[in-house]
């Protein structure tokens, strides 16, 4: 016979609570957006507590939050770098990023970080806006198209 211990049912009980955590469709969205726009930030290492604190202060859901914020991982931060990189330089200084090795050897990094934080600020709450809107829109449809009970 196997005994299920008294943590083991305390811990699942929690992980299910946190899963089931505030799951209206317009919560849902503002997690993903608050945690894609978090994600974006240059600040690495940071983005666990980040989200977490934001989730609670605004109260939606930890995990969503948490997940959503994945979006700069090992795949997609070149990139997210590099879009957030030009759309500072651009914000700043009205001019992209010049693309040639001449230009890279003579690159002030102050100005580099100062640029690649307000175009991740920038690219953060545009994507973050877009993809929660997109998650409320499915968030919508997945409910609507789920059988009501009682």
């Amino acid at each position: 016979m196997v005994r299920i211990s008294s943590s083991y049912i305390q811990l699942k009980r929690v992980i299910l609570e946190l899963l089931r955590e505030r799951r209206s469709p317009a919560r849902l969205a503002w997690a993903v957006g608050v945690g894609v726009f978090v994600g974006l930030l240059p600040l690495y290492g940071l983005h666990l507590v980040i989200c977490v604190a934001a989730a609670t202060l605004l109260k939606l859901n930890r995990v969503v939050t948490c997940l959503a914020s994945n979006v700069s991982n090992p795949l997609f931060f070149p990139v997210l770098a590099f879009v957030g990189v030009q759309i500072g330089h651009l914000m700043l200084y009205r001019a992209w990023v010049p693309m040639s090795f001449e230009a890279f050897k003579k690159v002030d990094l102050l100005e580099f970080g100062i640029a690649w934080a307000v175009g991740s600020l920038a690219l953060g709450v545009v994507l973050g806006a877009l993809v929660g809107a997109a998650t409320y829109v499915g968030a919508r449809r997945y409910r609507g198209a789920r059988p009501q009970v009682g």
